[in-house]
């Protein structure tokens, strides 16, 4: 038998099956020692009460001990893992979904209405920073007597 028999069962119901077994294994091992070494009434009454059931449940108390300890720890580590998880998902910020943005001004409209810049509504909403720049198009249109260096490619 393994862990996955208590985790399915739960603790009570394999509990009870346990010692079940080791009840059967009691009655079991009395008929032998009755039948094999003739034992007279009086002592069978003994070995039934005492004897037999402290030399089977031991054993079998060991054995699902050491499984109830395992599956505590296998709790720990998941409730651990669980917690690890719940903390990394806290500390992600995505943004998804349908944004609606300004066709001019490049403004973005949040969930309660109000038209946002692209980047303080990005900058709440993830963990991407912005550095300004200017492309060579808007360069040419907006400011048409810069000279900007060429950017030739090798």
């Amino acid at each position: 038998m393994n862990q996955n028999i208590i985790l399915r069962m739960g603790i009570i119901p394999s509990t009870i099956l346990f010692s079940a077994i080791a009840v059967l294994v009691s009655v079991i091992l009395a008929i032998f020692l009755f039948n094999m070494f003739g034992i007279e009434i009086i002592f069978r009454n003994i070995i039934l009460a005492f004897i037999v059931p402290s030399l089977v449940a031991p054993p079998i108390i060991y054995y699902y001990g050491k499984l109830l300890l395992e599956i505590a720890k296998t709790e720990e580590v998941l409730r651990a893992r669980t917690d690890e998880l719940q903390a990394a998902l806290a500390d992600v910020k995505q943004l998804s979904g349908m944004l609606p943005i300004c066709a001019h001004c490049k403004d973005i409209r949040d969930d309660e209405g109000y038209w946002n810049e692209i980047e303080s509504y990005v900058g709440r909403r993830s963990e991407a920073t912005f550095s300004h720049g200017i492309c060579p198009d808007c360069a040419k249109r907006y400011y048409p007597n810069v000279k900007l260096p060429s950017s030739s490619s090798t």
